[in-house]
């Protein structure tokens, strides 16, 4: 097997890699942007909460039944 010696520009290495990098950073930055709200240790006290009357209790929030069938949902 003949081995190729030719070198890769530091140019065409350093722009492939930006090429990479720049949309991972972006994706990156992105998520942890969108996930801090889930860390952040705040909850919202119960009157805030939707009110759903499914089941006519008010306070408690109702479990969302599947409608397909084959789909049991248990509590």
């Amino acid at each position: 097997m003949a081995r190729d010696d030719a070198k890769t520009s530091p140019l065409v290495l350093a722009l492939s890699w930006m090429v990479v990098l720049i949309p991972l950073g972006w994706g990156v930055v992105q998520s942890v942007a969108k996930s801090l709200p889930l860390f952040a240790g705040e909850t919202a006290p119960a009157e805030a909460l939707p009110d759903d009357d499914n089941e006519g209790r008010a306070g408690e929030r109702s479990i969302a039944v599947d409608d397909r069938p084959g789909v049991t949902a248990t509590p």
